[in-house]
Order: structure tokens, then C-alpha cells, then sequence
């Protein structure tokens, strides 16, 4: 570490010098323009440093930050605060996002888990769920379910990021049977998408609705089949 950029103590980088890097971005979803714009109204003077790693051409990859790099840009900065952090990459994103900021939803910290499973072999659940903030039954679900939720992946034009997520949904829902509460998960789960993107991922819920009601007609009454589809 150069006495430029010296360890633990947050130094000024040229946003030009930034990469909002989307392979050490931990949510799926990417940005949300909520937090994005919460950002803006309480002003740079209230943002923690962004964590980075260096990277070629004297440039720094962001590993945390990326709503605050966002914001930056939008404001015209010229410079942000920034820890440099050699070798930092996902896993000291999931880990800064899991202490602070924007929370990271129950999808992203479960893509966490099973990359943990598939680089960093030896893990116990306990161990995964701790690095994600999860009981070691919920990692053990969702690293066992990798698999299977390749295999369930459904075909059409619209494939939203997390088709593992949507999945894990409809599993929710068999569970919980049809309330109010299960609605509202998956809300949240289209909500963690970025704006743009919640349009597609909340009609192919929307098309496999109409498949699971048609797919279950014959086998139900009918006043429960009107019943789900008012809902």
C-alpha cells in the first residue's frame, strides 16, 4: 500500500477514476433509485466512504458504494472519500452491506450463500448462514436448492434475474397457503428489482399465476378457483 493510499484511513479518488464494477455489485436487483435519491437529499457531507480495490490504469474497482458512486455522478462530484482495500472483491461487498446502508434482501444474501458453498469449500451452514446473515437451515436450503431451481427455470420471452428467487416464492407460497402476508413477499421481491425491470419480472409472476390456475382447474371447486383468481 502506497503512502498515498495508506490502509483504514479513507482517502479523496477522482470519480473518474471509480468502476461501478456489476461483478462485485451484491444485489441482483442492481440499484435502487429510492435509496439512490435519499442519498441525494442528505448530501455527501453524510456518506461513509466507499470501499474500493485498485484495479488497471490506476483505477479502483467500487466493492462498496455503488448508490453513493451513483449519487456522486448525479451531483457532478469531482471526488469521493474512499478506503482502499487491496484483493477486495464480492465477498467484502455482501460483508459491508450486511453492516450498514441499504439492506441486502433475502435473495442476495442467499446468492451469497451458494457462492460461498461453490468457492469456499469446508463451509458448515452455521458458517455460511453467519457470513450472510441467515440461520444455518435457510443456507442449507438454499444451497441445496441450486439445482433444482436450474432445472425448474421456465421458458418465454421474459427471464428475470432470479428465476431461483421466483421459484423459492412459489415454494413460500405452498407453505404458507394463500394470505395476505405471502402477497406481500412477493411484492417485496419484485420491489428489489430495479424500477425498470419490475414491469417483466411482475408479469411472468403474473403468467405463472394463469398457469398454476389453469394447471389446478380440474382439480379444484370452482368457487376456490374464483376465489384465487379475485385475489
Amino acid at each position: 500500500m502506497s503512502e498515498r493510499h495508506p490502509p483504514g484511513e479513507p482517502v479523496p479518488i477522482p470519480l473518474l477514476q471509480l468502476i461501478p464494477n456489476p461483478d462485485y455489485q451484491p444485489r441482483a436487483g442492481g440499484l435502487s433509485e429510492a435509496h439512490v435519491r435519499l442519498l441525494l437529499e442528505a448530501g455527501p457531507d453524510s456518506w461513509r466512504p466507499l470501499l474500493v480495490s485498485p484495479a488497471d490504469n490506476g483505477r479502483f474497482d467500487v466493492i462498496d458504494g455503488f448508490h453513493r458512486y451513483e449519487a456522486a455522478r448525479r451531483l457532478g462530484l469531482a471526488a469521493l472519500a474512499c478506503l482502499v482495500q487491496p484483493d477486495a472483491g464480492y465477498p467484502e461487498a455482501v460483508a459491508a452491506n450486511l453492516r450498514h446502508g441499504l439492506p441486502l434482501s433475502l435473495a442476495d444474501r442467499k446468492d451469497f450463500a451458494r457462492w460461498l458453498a461453490a468457492n469456499e469449500h469446508g463451509l458448515s451452514y452455521r458458517e455460511i448462514g453467519r457470513r450472510c446473515g441467515l440461520s444455518d437451515k435457510t443456507a442449507k436450503d438454499a444451497v441445496e436448492r441450486r439445482h433444482a431451481d436450474s432445472a425448474r427455470r421456465p421458458s418465454g420471452s421474459v427471464r428475470p434475474k432470479r428465476l431461483n428467487d421466483l421459484c423459492a416464492v412459489v415454494d413460500f407460497l405452498f407453505d404458507a397457503g394463500p394470505n395476505g402476508d405471502a402477497a406481500d413477499d412477493v411484492r417485496f421481491l419484485i420491489e428489489d428489482y430495479h424500477e425498470d425491470d419490475r414491469t417483466a419480472v411482475a408479469e411472468s409472476l403474473a403468467g405463472w399465476g394463469w398457469v398454476l390456475l389453469s394447471a389446478a382447474e380440474p382439480y379444484v371447486h370452482d368457487d376456490s378457483t374464483a376465489n384465487a383468481a379475485d385475489k
